[in-house]
């Protein structure tokens, strides 16, 4: 079970289709963004790199290799490692409780100037039907200078 808040959001089916279409719709952002930066990539390599690569591309027109090099930082604000225990020690009961947790972490998220108004937690819900709280996220896009690091990728992330 995955819940996602943004700052003065109140209605959870609401929120359920959105995560699910943002879900999707990063799932092919980052597609794009790979393909792109590949792309980018490419125009800059040197001559040679063009010719190793079309002397490849001749031995197979149907395969595509995609290969990024680089490294993407992804970091909670001091305050939620600071709260980390006692958002993970906690048995959530409910799905107010656990909806109150990612609304808290958007909330939080403004209040310390950490990132924009997203907060998202994952629970894994247990058949005695309490939930324990699988990973935590906030929006980190401006502070980490990353378009991908909305509160839930930054919760799938982790």
């Amino acid at each position: 079970t995955a819940y996602a808040a943004a700052s003065n959001s109140t209605s959870s089916t609401m929120l359920e289709t959105i995560v699910t279409t943002v879900a999707s719709i990063i799932g092919a952002a980052v597609v794009v963004g790979l393909i792109n930066q590949q792309q980018s990539i490419s125009d800059s390599s040197s001559s040679s790199s063009r010719q190793r690569k079309s002397k490849r591309d001749d031995s197979s027109s149907s395969d595509t290799d995609i290969s990024v090099e680089g490294t993407v930082m992804v970091t909670l604000p001091a305050w939620a490692l600071a709260s980390w225990e006692d958002y993970f020690t906690r048995k959530y009961t409910t799905d107010e409780e656990m909806m109150s947790l990612a609304i808290h972490l958007s909330d939080r998220n403004i209040t310390e100037g950490t990132g924009g108004p997203f907060g998202a937690a994952i629970f894994e819900r247990h058949a005695d039907n309490h939930a324990t709280l699988v990973s935590i996220g906030m929006n980190r896009v401006v502070p980490l200078g990353n378009s991908t690091l909305h509160g839930e990728t930054v919760a799938i992330q982790l």
